[in-house]
């Protein structure tokens, strides 16, 4: 859902098909940096074709803040109709097996595009999230389970002919674990763990 500190609320919905491979959808609250990611939606310059959906590459950041991202796309223009519809879509990247979402693009210009485009971020819908008591959809810190139990096992200290014995019985270990990221990342602890934001992602 898009919600955005205008006068009304645009709806979207993505349809992810199993055979992506996209498991899972994390958000990304990042203020700079937004190489590889895409606006994404369903202009209205498709709405008549057999695939809808349609992207756009994000060159760079014109202005960030807390309630509104300005981007400039690759492409630097766009007419009415191949920009229109773009309003609720999201601001994508793709993460090898899952999906990094960075905002929600806001209104859509009246007349053409001139590259620009204006993005709610998405630590806002996380403040609705919260208030409303909604299910959280991961941060993006978590999106990459391999390089966090690769981290834990690293044993740098052990002695070279031990440590794949070592890493091999813990991952044994592990694959026994039946406990789901997002039901640790609700119970707040990794949060009770950390003594600071920065931490955490750390």
């Amino acid at each position: 859902m898009n919600y955005y500190e205008h006068y009304h609320a645009d709806a979207a919905i993505l349809v992810l098909d199993k055979i992506l491979g996209f498991d899972q959808i994390f958000i990304d609250e990042r203020n700079s940096g937004f190489d590889g990611f895409n606006l994404t939606g369903y202009p209205e310059s498709k709405c008549m074709a057999n695939d809808k959906y349609d992207k756009h590459a994000i060159r760079d950041l014109i202005t960030y803040d807390n309630s509104l991202i300005t981007l400039r796309l690759v492409v630097n223009h766009l007419d009415h109709k191949q920009i229109s519809g773009f309003s609720g879509g999201g601001i994508i990247k793709t993460n090898v097996d899952s999906l990094l979402l960075a905002g929600i693009q806001s209104q859509t210009p009246i007349e053409d595009c001139n590259g620009e485009i204006q993005v709610v971020p998405i630590k806002r819908f996380e403040e609705i999230v919260d208030s409303n008591n909604l299910s959280k959809l991961l941060p993006s810190y978590l999106s990459n389970i391999e390089v966090l139990i690769n981290s834990i096992i690293s044993y740098n200290e052990t002695l070279p002919s031990l440590k794949p014995k070592l890493q091999l019985a813990i991952r044994r270990q592990f694959q026994q674990v039946k406990c789901e990221l997002n039901t640790i990342y609700s119970s707040g602890y990794i949060k009770k763990s950390s003594t600071s934001p920065t931490g955490i992602k750390k």
